[in-house]
C-alpha cells in the first residue's frame, strides 16, 4: 500500500526575526521530498563555490594591481584595472544560484512568487541585509525540524 503524505505547512513567524512584526508569517513547506531538499543543497553548493571562485579572482586582481604599483610598470596597471574575465563569470555564477534559490523559495513559500521574493531581496538588502538571509536559513530549519519529527502540532 502506497501512501501519499500532503504537504505540510508551518508559519515562519517573523517576530522570531524582530518582535515587531507581530503576527506576520510566512507559510513554508515543510515536508518536500528528498529531490526538493537536494535542490536546495545543490544551489548552496552552487552559491559557495561561486563566492570562492569570486574571493580569489578578486584578490588576485588586487594583488595584481598592487604588485604593479609597486614596481611602477604602467603596463601592468593598465593590464589589471577592473574585473577580469573570470570574476565576470564567478559574479554570473552568483547570480545564477541567488536566481535558482529564489525559485526554490518560490516553490516553498506559500503565496510567494519569484517576483516577489526578487523584491523582497532588493527591498531588504540595503536596511536590513540579515534578513533575506535569515528567511532563507529558518526556512531549511524549519524543514529539519519537521523532519526530525519536532514541531509537528
Amino acid at each position: 500500500m502506497k501512501i501519499d503524505f500532503p504537504r505540510v505547512y508551518r508559519p515562519l513567524r517573523l517576530a522570531e526575526f524582530a518582535e515587531e512584526f507581530g503576527e506576520e508569517a510566512i507559510t513554508v513547506w515543510v515536508n518536500p521530498p528528498k529531490a526538493v531538499r537536494e535542490q536546495f543543497a545543490g544551489i548552496v553548493t552552487n552559491s559557495a563555490r561561486a563566492r570562492q571562485k569570486l574571493t580569489l579572482t578578486t584578490n588576485e586582481a588586487t594583488n595584481k594591481r598592487i604588485s604593479a604599483k609597486a614596481r611602477k610598470a604602467p603596463e601592468a596597471v593598465k593590464a589589471s584595472k577592473g574585473p577580469d574575465v573570470s570574476t565576470g563569470e564567478a559574479v554570473a555564477e552568483l547570480e545564477k544560484a541567488g536566481g535558482a534559490l529564489i525559485t526554490w523559495l518560490a516553490g516553498m513559500w506559500d503565496d510567494w512568487s519569484e517576483e516577489e521574493i526578487r523584491k523582497l531581496t532588493e527591498e531588504t538588502l540595503e536596511d536590513n541585509p540579515a534578513f533575506y538571509p535569515w528567511l532563507v536559513r529558518r526556512t531549511f530549519e524549519m524543514i529539519g525540524e519537521y523532519r526530525r519529527g519536532g514541531k509537528k502540532k
